[in-house]
Parts: C-alpha cells; structure tokens; sequence
C-alpha cells in the first residue's frame, strides 16, 4: 500500500513538474509577445522624431534608426525584451512599464523640426535636446501633463512660446538662446520651479515691465537673475514678420533675397532654398528649413513644400 501510494506520489510529482514547466513556457511567450507589441509602438512614436530631427546625421546614433518592425523584439528602445538583453538607445530612458520617460539628446547634431509623437506624450517628465540646431516653433505643453523638465537650450526656434501656465508639474523650463519672440510665457502656477534652475534669454522677448510684475518676480528667481530678461534683445521686424530681406541678414540683396523668393514661389524644397547663396551664418535663417517656415508662415508663399 506505501508503495503504490509512493508511485502514485511520483508519479504526480512528475505531471505537476511537466505542467509547470508548461506554464513557464507560456509566461515566457506571453511576455515576449507583449514586449514585441510595446517595441513595436514605441518604435513607430519614435520614428517621426528621429527623421524630422535629422537622425542620420546624429553625432550618437546607436540602436536609432531600426525601426523594421521584422527586427524586433531584438530592437527595443528601452533596452530589448526578455531574454533578449540590448542596452536602451541614447538618451532614452524607460521605467519599468517600458514607457519612455525621458529624452536627453543634448549636443548631438539634431536638425530639423522638433516632432514628438502622441503616443510619447503621456509618459515624458524630461526633456534636454540643448545644444542643438532644431527649428521651428516649441511644442503645445499641454500635451505633456507630467512634464518636469524642458531643456532646448541653444537652438534655433523661432515663433511665440505656447502657454505653460497650467503645467504646476514644471522644476525647470530652459529655453534660452534661440529666436523666439513676444512676451515671455506666464510661469507656471502652481509654482514648481526650482530656483535658478530656468532660462529665458537670449531670446527677443519683450523686457520686464517696470515696475515689474508679479510674473516678473516668479521669473526672477526662476532664471536667478535679478531681472529675468537680462541678456534678451529687442525682436527686430526680420525676426517675426515679413519682409524683403528674407534671410534677416540686416539687407535687401538681389543676390539672395530676390533668389529666395524666387525659388520658394516656384515650388523649391526647403533644403534647395538657400543652396549656393552663401548666407551667413549670422543671418537669422541660415538654414532651408527656417526660409521654407519663414516663407509659408509670414509671408504666405504656399508654393514652398511644407518642412517635414
């Protein structure tokens, strides 16, 4: 009788093990499946980023650009999947959701247009693209309800700064030395930012009021600087409107001017726009992609092929 229970126990022990075994099985595929899902999508959001900034051309690439969806679970921005251990691209990191949380890219040659995705929208807290030559205007911040930190530092926006009143979640807001215009964006409220820890200028907004205001003073101690705008000039009509000196070089020139305008009415991309000109790199667009804005948005020649 003990041992035809002893068989039987074993017996049982041997099916129990195969079934576990089993289940293991199924959990690890099931795993895989749902990282390949979520590198699938994270691979899609991030595509649109990486072409309109440029990526080719980045000074630190790795793993970026392979977005064949055949390729993955082996290609995962946050690391690769299970079993599959990869390190996360550059300047991306992930929390343990595998959603991308922040995107650091700071003077890596991006140029182009700043394109951040939906999918990408929720889940960002930092954002640091200093250092680079992005263009264009800034994005919506509302679409980044859990937005922290915003560094773009030393680029080449242009345009008004979307509103960041309700964004209570920002510690720092970094958005010196780049083109934009008109009054600086009221600080956020409730105030989360750090002290000294934000920057407004260069830019061309307009100064401080005098005597300042309440907004002033929340930027003040923001930027650390006893007025915030310090070090911002006064945006002259070549930076926000159209006119004949299409470059913003400070002068009218058949040479390049009259050239432009001519180029973007016939329908020119915007890289041909300023090819063999010799527009230097003074001017306030030096580039194809900020004529082909500058053209379409001021001074409606719709000819030009919308910048992508």
């Amino acid at each position: 009788m003990n041992a035809l229970r002893l068989t039987h126990l074993s017996a049982f022990g041997h099916v129990h093990a195969s079934a576990m075994r089993a289940v293991l099985v199924v959990a690890i595929g099931a795993t895989a499946l749902v990282t390949q899902a979520s590198a699938q999508s994270l691979n899609g959001s991030l595509r649109t980023f990486y072409l309109s900034a440029g990526g080719p051309d980045w000074t630190n690439k790795t793993g970026w650009g392979q977005f064949d969806i055949t390729t993955i679970p082996a290609w995962s921005p946050c690391g690769g999947p299970f079993l599959q251990p990869q390190q996360p691209w550059p300047g991306i990191t992930c929390n343990v959701s595998g959603q991308i949380t922040e995107i650091r890219l700071p003077n890596n040659n991006l140029r182009g247009l700043l394109r951040l995705p939906a999918p990408l929208n929720t889940t960002l807290i930092a954002i640091d693209l200093s250092g680079n030559q992005l263009e264009g205007g800034l994005p919506n911040f509302a679409q980044f309800p859990q937005l922290m930190q915003f560094n773009v530092q030393n680029n080449r926006f242009t345009g008004v700064v979307p509103p960041i009143r309700r964004q209570s979640g920002i510690t720092a807001f970094r958005i010196g030395g780049n083109r934009l215009h008109g009054p600086a964006p009221l600080p956020p409220f409730p105030r989360a930012l750090t002290n000294g820890g934000s920057s407004l200028c260069p830019n061309y907004f307009t100064p401080a009021s005098s005597p300042q205001t309440r907004f002033d003073l929340a930027w003040n101690v923001a930027t650390g600087l006893a007025t915030w705008s310090q070090g911002c000039t006064t945006a002259t009509s070549a930076v926000y409107s159209c006119s004949r000196d299409f470059d913003g070089d400070g002068a009218v020139s058949a040479a390049t001017d009259a050239i432009i305008l001519a180029r973007g009415s016939l329908g020119y991309s915007a890289p041909a726009l300023p090819q063999g000109l010799g527009i230097p790199s003074t001017a306030v667009r030096d580039s194809g992609l900020a004529l082909a804005l500058h053209l379409r948005d001021r001074c409606g020649v719709m000819n030009v092929p919308e910048p992508r």
